[in-house]
């Protein structure tokens, strides 16, 4: 199902409790039939028409990575049972979309591999376009209805209705709907920004499918190649000492807009060591509403290291500034009003908004009543994606229990993946099995990869920044006898290997291994175990280094919070922003 050209492999661990024994295969049947007049009168022999309805025993709302691994659990665990997939997509999958991908020399949409291991992350389990998704097979068990819009799930009746008003009823049912990113804090129609909108903003970028992110590959030779071509009348361009200078912009200080912010850097850098007289030279921006990138997430001295990293590589940073507004101004220009301490505009060729915060779509679970979680979002489930009465809900869309940390929902692609495949084995078991259900014990962990600063950061639990945090580092990075793990490492940075550990109550509730992803299971083990902890025994909770090898940095839990950090900080500070503009009072 996961096709290799596209995600790296999951690791088969303990605490995967389903991964390990029904990992999703590569070349797996999927998606068997597209009945695009929503008539499922041609629904296999296998399935019931009943006064009630067509009865499927299993029906799965949406076409995400959540989904497909749910799918993949119940035909390996029950094969003969028909499945029913409702999907809001109005195509049926690409299937031959794989082949774009380093099976073709000659195609210029390859992404890199920069490029490549964020959409991975950040992007692909999120949408439920179909077409972005592996290669989809024909199998006469499952059936798939698109232009599903406007379900409705009856829990106690046990049934959905269709958009066309048909009726589904269902021995188990799971809501795997996609999430969408959180709007940005451009104020107005956040659709508006969007390619192929009314305004056509064709040169925004809002990273929403694959196909977005391989146009990132072609910004620099487009934006370049129009200048050595002597293309583009009007519209002012930058200039440094008489050179003609084009800006791409890219908007979010998370991790998925450090690295595409870095990935476009790398390549600006490249273009511009090698532009002839007549090109333009390219810079790179970043705005973000927080003192420096990535500091909702890591304590403050290694963000601001992070920081100071990307600059020496050609970011540009703009911090504790906000996007208000973004409209076209000339001819292939985009303008942009930025707030903070003080209101500015900017004018860019290309603008991309990387938003690594996800909501989830929970439309037609609020609209059919199922309980919604008021501080995470997500339909509220147990610890094995249970809502009840035969209901579950798994990925980006549940707010399931964990036993070591609490409610929580999590937007990532392990998540998506392990959540899936739980859920879809307790549907099977709860069915046709024992009725024993399993509990979710997995920790997901988010990997983020900053190959050009070479850092690869996996994160398990909760990395708030406003917790306390201890910092376990190496640092031995200037001895003659320093460790020959650290060799490829910066020798700028102090900051090349080390745990850091987020802390509540005594309790370890969160852990970033900064280029020590090796001791990812032992990350896993620690919060799993939880016990209570002090400071100073931290040193040791993860064997990293002999102790004279090593420094800790601490920082104190944040009694107050900090300005523009919190995405609802900045949708409030938004809101005030608009009835002020509203009001008149706003600058214009």
């Amino acid at each position: 199902m996961f096709s290799t050209r596209f995600v790296r492999p999951l690791a088969a661990t303990s605490s995967a409790l389903i991964a390990s024994s029904y990992a999703p295969s590569p070349h797996s049947a999927l998606l068997a039939r597209c009945e695009e007049d929503d008539d499922t009168s041609s629904a296999s022999s296998s399935t019931q028409s009943t006064s009630k309805g067509q009865y499927y025993p299993y029906v799965i709302l949406g076409g995400g990575t959540t989904a497909y691994s749910a799918i993949e659990a119940i035909r390996q665990l029950s094969p003969q049972s028909p499945i029913l997939v409702l999907s809001s997509e109005r195509v049926v999958p690409s299937l031959h979309r794989g082949d774009l991908y380093r099976n073709n020399e000659t195609t210029d949409r390859c992404l890199g591999d920069d490029l490549l291991s964020s959409y991975n992350e950040w992007r692909r389990h999120i949408t439920s376009k179909l077409s972005s998704e592996p290669d989809a097979l024909h199998s006469s068990k499952i059936h798939l209805l698109l232009r599903q819009d406007n379900l409705k799930i009856n829990p106690h009746l046990k049934n959905v209705e269709l958009s066309n008003g048909g009726l589904i009823t269902f021995g188990k049912l799971l809501v795997a709907t996609a999430g969408r990113p959180k709007s940005f804090y451009v104020l107005g129609d956040q659709n508006s920004a969007s390619k192929g909108s009314s305004s056509n903003l064709s040169s925004v970028n809002t990273l929403m499918s694959l196909s977005d992110f391989e146009e990132l590959e072609r910004v620099i030779p487009d934006l370049t190649g129009l200048t050595a071509t002597g293309g583009g009348e009007g519209g002012e361009e930058n200039t440094i000492d008489g050179i003609k200078e084009k800006t791409v912009v890219v908007i979010g200080g998370g991790f998925l807009g450090t690295e595409v912010a870095l990935a476009m850097a790398s390549r600006a850098r490249a273009f511009n060591s090698e532009r002839t007289p007549n090109q333009p030279r390219i810079k790179i921006l970043q705005i973000y509403a927080e003192k420096s990138p990535l500091a909702s997430y890591l304590p403050q001295y290694l963000s601001s290291d992070i920081k100071d990293r990307l600059e020496r590589h050609g970011v540009e940073c703009i911090e504790e500034r906000l996007v208000t507004d973004l409209h076209e101004s000339g001819v292939d220009e985009i303008k942009m009003n930025i707030v903070g301490e003080e209101r500015m505009s900017l004018n860019a060729h290309y603008v991309i908004m990387a938003s690594s915060t996800i909501s989830p779509d929970v439309r037609i679970a609020k609209e059919s009543g199922l309980e919604i979680d008021s501080v995470n979002g997500g339909i509220v489930v147990n610890d094995s994606f249970e809502y009840g009465n035969g209901v579950y809900a798994a990925g980006v869309v549940a707010s399931y229990f964990d036993h070591e940390l609490g409610r929580r929902r999590v937007n990532r692609y392990d998540h998506s993946v392990n959540s899936g495949l739980l859920a879809g084995y307790n549907m099977v078991s709860s069915s046709d099995g024992d009725g024993t259900q399993r509990a979710y014990t997995h920790q997901p962990a988010v990997r983020s990869f900053l190959g050009d600063i070479n850092v690869n950061c996996e994160s398990i639990g909760e990395c708030n920044s406003d917790l306390e945090t201890v910092g376990v580092w190496i640092n031995r990075g200037q001895d003659p006898g320093s460790p020959e793990i650290l060799k490829n490492v910066s020798c700028k940075s102090p900051y090349k290997r080390g745990v850091i550990y987020y802390m509540r109550n005594s309790r370890v509730v969160g852990i970033v291994l900064w280029n020590a992803d090796d001791l990812l299971e032992k990350a896993r083990d620690l919060i799993r175990v939880n016990p209570m902890i002090r400071n100073d025994q931290l040193k040791r909770a993860i064997p990293l280094a002999p102790d004279d090898w090593l420094l800790v940095k601490k920082e104190q839990q944040r009694s107050g919070g900090r300005k523009m950090v919190t995405e609802d900080d900045r949708e409030a500070l938004v809101q005030v922003r608009a009835k002020e503009v509203g009001d008149g009072r706003g600058d214009h």
